[in-house]
């Protein structure tokens, strides 16, 4: 808190605006004296004791001082204080009596001597709670009990009452449990503490309800226990829960129904009935009043007593029984009677009365049919009907009364044969025609039946009516299947929707009993390839059927009939799928690897080849052949097995010829057209050591000098061996009898082993395989050591050039052949040899050792090398010379042409074009020049030239080309042969075999073999028959040639189908009727795979007639009139009938049943004419009746005649001859409610006349009594309705007279009545309000229950029940916060008010006043109550925030780093809520702001002070919420701790503290340690850790450890001590592209450990002092150190610097002259940073003399100095708060200073 009261007279700022200036001043006085005594926050010694501790309890000891007493500054009530500073309790103390829990109070401590300077002590005592109280309702004024109140239909929700209060702390006040201890035995009630603070709320659970009826109150008893331990204290309240009636009864009659008599003549007023309810529940809620509901408006009800009168005279009532719940006398008017409570939502009881009403005989019978509820003329009933089957239903009714109502009935025609008879049981309401005897519906089809009712009244009255009863078929026969079995074959080349079978069933029923439906049952799941139609049984395919899959189908085909229970049969159709050679035989593997040693046996297995192929039979066989290929390549090499596919060799192979066959076998079927496939083996031949290293040459000569050393390459033998791998590989061995030469095994060098003497050495050496096989021959090899003065013989040439024709491959070699011949001579005169040492590796040559002619020994292949160049020697007997030697081999024609394959196949498609190149035929020939040129020839297989010259070749390319077009060949095959012939002399050639297949190319399209096509069918044509079957032809093959069909116009109604094959077929069924004629286009599509073709052709079908339709009449019944009294003859009117057959079928006769006496027709124009004059009123006497009805009959002229049949009804119409009579009295009263509505019918006007038609209708109008305009009749019903409101206050009644008026034709006639109308009032004024009550008011929120608000008074102008009125709270009572009384229209407070709990303590009522009228009425005023606040609510904190993180750096000074957010549920000023910072720890230097500050209005805490971790890493910050109450003695605070954690960013970087110089011994051994790095950071985590890097000394000479400093030698130190610098780097741990690093340079100085160093003079002072922040470079003392000898120098350095006790290293803090040896600061020096106070320095004197380097150390203590001393220092420290803020609070001032 900052004070900011100025300290001078007038009023004080907003601070303290209650207290005078002088006063704050003399508080801020007292508060900075104490708290400079010690007493400020943070200096007080923490003490506790339990509350109601004994006196004398000791509390705590003050820390005392030698020689002084301690007392209390001011008395305390409560402690006491020895002289030795020990704190007792001198009282029991009560913590809930006090203020605070927290006693503070001052100890003075005094010298005893009296001189030295007093000791305060600032102590706070917490009085620690005791579980002493027990929780307590604080009920308001001092109550016991505490009232509630639910409404009786509540099943759910809760009331409010305040929670108990426990003036103990922590859990000792807390409360933990709430419980329902007495007063719900039924288990009503639960309680919840889960809303909101200090509320506890009781709520209606379980699912039984309230009953005020049965129970109106609860006393509930309830406890609340706190958490206090061991032993927690209980409190209970006792709560009155009132239950409220609500309108939860409805009035009740005794009965549901009333029966009751009255005269149809009674006058009006007559009682006729009394009705009278009851109703349970209070007040308005159980009264009663009555209204009834009376569609005759010839009745009313008294509202209060229910006695009910009659208004008018006649009474009729008839025909009103529909409305009856249950039966009820039809001569009976149906009354319902209401009986309404006056709840504010009225509830209603109904009972009924029924007022029988007696009459006169003056209605007939009228007679009608239903079924099913349907009034109906035709009725059908199915013949296999059982007995007492219900036909219809037969409903008489008479409006007459007793005995002139009741009626008889009977069948007085048309039931001859008395298939049918009438049930009547009146006691039960039967009254129906049923089935007599079984029906036959091909016997008797239709009855038409006249049925007679009569009356039993005095003079008896009858009438008839007629009904035709239809037979319908039933469903009595199952289908029958023309066969049980049905078999057919299908070839699995089938197409989709091929025919399968036809499969017929027929059914002896009719309509849908008789329409049947086929179906597959089963049999057709996997695979699913059939489909059979539903309508016609046609099965065909939906795909490609596949007799591998499956070679027999068995389908169960079902079907069945369309009645309302099928009936169902089965068949069974067997499909047997024909195999097709649709399956290529497939071998197992398209190509095999296998392998064959060379030399094995002739007829050795190879592989067996193994293939599948999945069709039947031959189809299926499989044979196996060499292809033709393989046989030309390889003939007679290879064999097959034709049936188990064993391929054997059929000789032995010489891998050294060939290694590698490949063989094509061909796997074919059986099929009529076979099928194949082709797979290849690729035979590779194996090697096997069946051949020995040869040498080539098997002699050599080399020269070599005398004076040669030892080592020397001498020569290089050379042997081959034809096999290969290890076989192939050649190893040599010498035999040497001088031991003179060595061989190299692998590659065969000879070198000598020593120095040669001058002499020839001769050397055997063999040659040996890897298999072990030695040569036959062994190499000589001769080595003639020469002086350096040896001549070498001459060669005659240079060169020699010679040539050879080959040898004829094909004949036997000519061995020895001349070549040619060298020659030599010896300037020494000495013979010459001769020899071959290189160019012929096979030995194909040799040479005369003497005579140097060179001649064959082996066979000369050109092929194989065409030149050879020989090495030929010289040799004299002492050196060797050498020449070169070509013999060129010349060709002769031994080789024929080979052709790359020997067999081919090509694929033409016929409509490529002439030139069109289609094989290149390439051989190639071994030979040379004129002998491997080649010229090609074609011929046909069967020896032609070509296939009708279509193929040509080019001679000298090999290209096969069309010489011409071959569309004449599609679908076929020519076999070419190819010959290559050389130009050798003799010519050699070859041949090879292309087989061309001429592809066919869709070019052209199918042809019908007409343009079109008529067919003529019977309507009576069977389903699913073939009527045509369409061809077309399409001169293609293979796919392009196969055609299908399919319909695309003019089958729109699926009439036709057609299968795949062109079988044109009915699909379903004709009815020339519905169409005579159908245009299809059938389409031939071929099956091309690319671009199909296609083609189409109309097919017209015309319907022929059958006659399959009898006549049918244009109405179902014809109605025709004649007047009565017309002469005979007259014209009555004309039935037609069509039928829909033509020709002969069609022709129509007319003629009639019964009534020919009556009547005649006209047999082709069916006109009806009368045959005598008619009588209405004799026929309405005689037959009851007024008409006749009579059967007309329509036959057609077909071979099967078909007829139809018609009911005509003719009626005879009358004149005018009877007056209208009204059938109610004149003068009948009706009475009209003042609320009805226009166009309410208030009365029916109603009048009779004995005429018919126009002459008997009335008409009705008001003639009199109308002049206000109220009332109008409808001329044609007479309902008499109002046009105008009326009003009763205005005028109660009216009389009128009215007239009935027939229409006659030829005149009119009328009649006369009067109406009086009696006007009944109706609750038709609302209530109105009379008080004065304002619409607003104010009540304080401590307003005491009971208070009265306010008093509601108002008026209503009607009378009776209509202006009694209630008062109720409608809406806005939440909590039933108020009471209202619904009598006397008092409101009063009925609970505690609590401004907090609801809308910020605003109530608007809805305050009602309604009468009791039916329907009542009511009005409403609103009334809005504003609680006045009190501060009752402390503020709380809403935000769940309890600790934050923040990255140092992060945030900017005055940046927000959180908000806080606290409510108050106060309002204005007491809820408004302001923020401060109450403790921040730890707190900021005393001079600096404090690190943060919150924003007093909206909690955003701001930073003040720049975050550094490694400063501070975390605070706690205690903030406080106060609301802004105006008396600053009742404000209310909250408190929240806030902890925020500073997070580490990585700047600072590491800091050596380790020294600059090493010392290190000489000598040291590797691996020694020699100094160890030392860097500290002060950032945490990954930013803290430390490695080290170090460059600049010699390499490998230090290894340093990068993790934990350490130096070591990585190898010994050289002989003479030097000194070596090295620059470290110290690395930080911190993120990438954050890493921060320091370098310094380290010096390691060697020295020895033998002989004296320098010596450190006795003058220097080893221990000293350092002040604190002297500028670095400051001088501290000077060093002196004598060297060991006066002509060497002494150097000085700082070698380590620690803490004394700890022994903490530290780096850079002080340096010293190299030379002078000045100590001074590396840096300003802070004692609170480094926290040490004296520091050891190692110094180091070193000399220097020769190659030793000598050390001596000594260690110099040195201490901090401060600038003062330390009691000085504290006193100079100014003081400062460690908080920027306090909170007090008094009661009052205990006294002002």
């Amino acid at each position: 808190m900052v004070l900011r009261h100025t300290c001078k007279r007038g009023r004080g700022p907003e601070v303290f605006p209650r207290l005078p200036s002088h006063v704050v001043c003399m508080m801020l006085v007292h508060f900075l004296a104490t708290f400079a005594q010690g007493q400020g926050p943070g200096g007080a010694i923490q003490m506790s004791v339990l509350e109601e501790s004994a006196v004398g309890t000791e509390v705590g000891q003050v820390v005392t001082r030698p020689g002084y007493q301690y007392s209390l500054q001011d008395a305390s009530p409560f402690f006491a204080v020895s002289p030795d500073g020990l704190v007792s309790t001198k009282a029991v103390i009560d913590r809930e009596a006090l203020e605070t829990p927290v006693i503070r109070f001052m100890v003075v401590g005094m010298a005893i001597d009296g001189e030295g300077s007093k000791v305060f002590h600032n102590v706070a005592v917490t009085v620690r709670d005791i579980n002493d109280n027990a929780p307590m309702f604080m009920l308001d004024g001092g109550a016991t009990t505490e009232r509630i109140s639910f409404q009786e239909d509540a099943t759910e929700g809760r009331k409010n009452i305040l929670t108990a209060t426990d003036p103990d702390a922590g859990p000792n006040g807390e409360i933990g449990d709430y419980r329902i201890v007495a007063g719900d035995d039924s288990g009503m009630f639960g309680l919840d503490f889960t809303g909101l603070p200090l509320i506890l709320y009781i709520y209606k659970k379980g699912t039984e309800s309230f009953d005020h009826e049965k129970r109106d109150r609860y006393q509930l008893t309830i406890t609340a226990t706190d958490k206090g331990t061991p032993n927690a204290k209980t409190g209970s309240v006792l709560v009155d829960v009132l239950i409220l009636d609500v309108n939860d009864n409805t009035p009740a009659f005794d009965l549901s129904e009333y029966t009751t008599q009255v005269n149809e003549s009674a006058p009006v007023g007559t009682s006729v009935f009394r009705a009278e309810a009851t109703d349970d529940d209070d007040g308005f809620n159980g009264e009663i009043i009555y209204r009834l509901e009376d569609d005759s408006n010839q009745f009313r009800i008294d509202e209060n007593t229910g006695v009910i009168e009659t208004v008018t005279s006649p009474l009729t009532c008839s025909k009103l029984c529909g409305k009856s719940p249950t039966q009820c006398n039809p001569n009976s008017c149906f009354i319902l009677v209401e009986a309404s409570d006056k709840g504010l939502v009225a509830l209603t009881g109904r009972a009924y009365v029924y007022i029988e009403v007696l009459d006169e005989n003056n209605h007939d019978p009228v007679i009608r049919f239903t079924k099913h509820n349907s009034e109906i003329t035709v009725a059908t009933v199915d013949e296999n009907a059982a007995k007492q089957t219900v036909v219809f239903t037969i409903s008489v009714t008479d409006e007459d009364k007793g005995d002139n109502g009741k009626t008889s009935l009977s069948i007085i025609r048309g039931n001859e044969e008395g298939y049918l008879y009438h049930m009547s049981v009146p006691f039960l309401g039967i009254n129906e025609v049923q089935v007599a005897k079984q029906l036959d519906r091909e016997a008797v089809g239709r009855f038409n039946l006249t049925l007679e009712a009569h009356d039993h009244g005095t003079p008896q009255r009858s009438s008839t009516a007629n009904i035709v009863v239809l037979v319908n078929d039933a469903n009595d026969h199952k289908p029958e299947f023309e066969r049980s079995e049905y078999r057919a074959s299908l070839s699995e080349f089938a197409k989709p929707h091929s025919f399968v079978a036809s499969i017929r069933a027929f059914d002896n029923d009719e309509g849908m009993n008789s329409k049947l439906t086929y179906e597959i049952s089963s049999g057709n799941d996997a695979p699913r390839w059939f489909s059979i139609d539903a309508d016609t049984g046609l099965v065909t395919t939906i795909e490609k059927v596949d007799h591998e899959e499956s070679y027999q189908v068995v389908l169960n085909i079902s079907a069945h009939d369309g009645g309302a229970e099928p009936k169902y049969n089965y068949a069974l159709l067997t499909v047997d799928i024909e195999d097709e050679n649709d399956y290529v035989p497939t071998f197992t593997q398209l190509s095999y690897n296998q392998e064959m040693n060379e030399n094995e046996p002739e007829g050795s297995e190879i592989v067996i080849l193994k293939t599948r192929d999945l069709d039947s039979g031959d189809n299926g066989t499989v044979e196996y052949f060499l292809h033709p290929d393989t046989q030309l390549r390889y003939p007679g090499v290879f064999r097959i097995d034709t049936s188990s596919g064993k391929l054997t060799a059929e000789q032995q192979f010489d891998r050294e010829l060939q290694d590698r066959y490949t063989i094509k076998v061909v796997a074919q079927d059986n099929g009529p057209n076979p099928l194949s496939s082709t797979a290849t083996v690729e035979l590779r031949i194996t090697d096997v050591n069946d051949n020995k290293p040869k040498f080539s040459p098997k002699e050599y000569y080399v020269n070599l000098q005398h004076t040669d050393p030892a080592g020397m390459q001498v020569i290089r033998v050379m042997a081959y061996d034809e096999d290969i791998g290890n076989f192939g590989r050649v190893t040599f061995s010498l035999s040497d009898p001088s031991n003179s030469f060595r061989i190299n095994s692998d590659s065969g060098v000879i070198s000598n082993t020593r120095k040669l003497l001058r002499q020839t050495y001769r050397l055997t050496v063999s040659a040996v395989d890897g298999g072990g096989s030695t040569s036959d021959e062994d190499a000589e090899v001769n080595v003639i050591v020469i002086s350096q003065s040896s001549v070498a013989p001459e060669f005659t040439e240079r060169s020699y050039t010679f040539q050879i024709s080959e040898d004829n491959q094909e004949l036997p070699p000519q061995i020895g052949r001349h070549v040619g011949t060298v020659a030599a001579s010896s300037r020494a005169g000495r013979n010459v040899t001769y020899a071959i040492t290189g160019g012929d590796n096979r030995g194909v040559f040799k040479i005369g050792k003497q005579s140097g002619s060179i001649l064959t020994q082996l066979a000369v292949d050109r092929e194989l090398n065409p030149s050879y160049t020989l090495t030929v020697i010289a040799y004299d007997g002492e050196k060797i010379s050498s020449t070169k030697v070509t013999v060129n081999v010349l060709d002769i024609n031994d080789n024929s042409p080979k052709f790359r394959t020997q067999t081919t196949e090509v694929v033409v498609p016929e409509n490529w074009p002439v030139g069109h190149n289609i094989f290149l035929a390439q051989a190639r020939d071994g030979d040379d020049g004129s002998n491997r040129e080649v010229r090609y020839n074609l011929k046909s297989g069967n020896g032609n030239d070509d296939s009708n010259g279509v193929f040509a070749i080019n001679t000298t390319t090999g290209v096969i080309y069309l010489a011409k077009p071959p569309d004449q060949m599609p679908g076929t095959s020519a076999s070419l042969t190819v010959t290559a012939i050389d130009s050798g002399s003799p010519s050699r050639s070859a041949s090879m075999t292309v087989s061309v297949q001429v592809a066919d190319v869709n070019d052209h399209t199918p042809i019908f073999s007409q343009n079109r096509f008529e067919l003529f069918l019977s309507e009576t044509q069977a389903v699913n028959e073939i009527v045509k079957v369409m061809s077309a032809t399409d001169k293609d093959t293979g796919r392009n040639g196969e055609l299908t069909y399919s319909i695309i116009r003019g089958n729109e109604d699926n009439r036709f189908g057609i299968f795949p094959d062109g079988s044109l077929y009915l699909a379903h069924i004709l009815d020339r009727e519905s169409k005579d004629m159908y245009s299809l286009t059938v389409v031939a599509t071929d099956n091309s795979v690319e671009e199909p073709r296609k083609s189409s052709v109309n097919v017209t079908v015309y319907v022929q007639d059958a006659n399959d339709n009898a006549p049918k009449f244009s109405e179902n019944i014809f109605e025709f009139d004649i007047m009565e009294n017309s002469e005979r003859g007259t014209f009555v009117g004309v039935v037609k009938a069509n039928d829909a057959d033509i020709g002969r079928n069609s022709e129509i006769v007319y003629s009639l049943g019964d009534g020919k006496a009556n009547f005649s027709i006209d047999p082709i124009m069916g006109t009806l004419f009368s045959r005598r004059s008619f009588d209405r009123e004799y026929m309405v006497k005689t037959r009851n009746a007024p008409y006749f009805m009579i059967d007309v009959f329509a036959t057609d002229n077909g071979q099967n005649k078909k007829q139809s049949q018609v009911k005509v009804k003719v009626n005879v119409k009358d004149e005018n001859d009877s007056p209208p009579v009204f059938t109610h009295a004149s003068d009948t009263i009706v009475a009209v409610s003042e609320n009805g509505q226009v166009n309410d019918v208030v009365f029916t006007l109603q009048a009779v006349d004995a005429d018919a038609g126009p002459n008997a209708a009335v008409s009705y109008s008001i003639v009199s009594g109308n002049e206000a305009g109220k009332f109008e009749v409808n001329a044609g019903t007479g309902k008499l309705f109002l046009t105008a409101k009326l009003d009763r206050e205005t005028q109660d009644q009216y009389l009128l007279t009215v007239k009935a008026t027939d229409t006659g034709s030829v005149k009119q006639l009328e009649a006369i009545s009067t109406l009086q109308v009696l006007v009944v009032d109706y609750n038709d004024n609302a209530p109105i309000f009379v008080d004065s009550t304002p619409a607003i008011m104010e009540v304080p929120e401590t307003a005491l229950v009971g208070l009265t608000l306010a008093q509601f008074s108002g008026t209503d102008r009607d009378m009776g029940n209509n202006r009694k009125l209630r008062f109720d709270i409608f809406s806005g009572n939440d909590g039933d916060i108020f009471a209202l009384d619904m009598y006397t229209g008092k409101l009063t407070l009925g609970r505690t008010l609590d401004h907090d709990a609801f809308n910020n303590g605003e109530h608007t009522l809805n305050i009602t006043l309604s009468d009791s009228g039916f329907p009542n009425l009511k009005t409403s005023k609103l009334l809005t109550i504003r609680v006045l606040d009190a501060n009752d609510n402390t503020p709380y904190f809403l935000d769940g925030l309890f600790k934050i993180h923040i990255k140092e750096g992060s945030k900017a000074v005055g940046s927000v780093i959180a908000s806080v957010l606290a409510t108050d549920h106060d309002s204005g000023d007491l809820g408004t809520v302001r923020y401060s910072i109450y403790k921040q720890s730890p707190t900021s230097a005393a001079s600096g702001p404090e690190t943060f500050s919150i924003d007093a209005i909206s909690g955003e805490i701001k930073l003040q002070v720049a975050l550094d971790r490694e400063t501070d890493s975390s605070f706690e910050l205690t903030i406080h919420a106060e609301d802004q109450d105006p008396d600053l003695l009742t404000r209310r605070t909250a408190e929240k701790t806030l902890t925020i954690v500073v997070s580490d960013i990585n700047d600072n970087a590491p800091e050596f503290q380790s020294p600059a110089v090493f010392l290190v011994p000489h000598p040291s051994s590797r691996d020694s340690l020699v100094a160890t790095l030392l860097a500290t950071d002060a950032d945490s985590g990954d930013n803290r850790k430390v490695t080290y890097s170090m460059s600049g000394t010699p390499s490998g000479r230090f290894v340093l450890a990068t993790d934990t400093g350490r130096i070591t030698l990585g190898q010994g130190l050289p002989s003479s001590p030097t000194s070596y610098t090295a620059t470290v780097i110290a690395t930080d741990g911190g993120p990438q592209g954050e890493v921060k690093s320091t370098s310094m340079s380290v010096t390691f100085l060697l020295y020895t450990s033998t002989g004296n160093g320098p010596t450190f003079s006795r003058l220097n002072p080893t221990s000293g002092s350092v002040k604190e922040h002297l500028p670095s470079s400051t001088a501290i003392m000077t060093l002196n150190a004598s060297p060991s000898s006066p002509d060497l120098t002494v150097e000085y350095y700082v070698t380590r610097v620690t803490t004394s006790g700890s022994g903490r290293s530290y780096g850079g803090l002080f340096t010293i002259g190299r030379g002078s040896g000045v100590l001074a600061t590396a840096t300003s020096i802070d004692r609170d940073v480094l926290a040490a106070d004296t520091f050891l320095v190692d110094i180091t004197a070193v000399e220097r003399q020769g190659s030793d380097q000598r050390a001596t150390t000594q260690q110099y203590r040195r201490g901090l100095e401060t600038p003062y001393s330390r009691g000085l220092r504290s006193l100079l420290s100014p003081p400062f708060f460690r908080t920027s803020s306090f909170s007090a609070k008094t009661s009052r001032l205990v006294g002002v200073v």
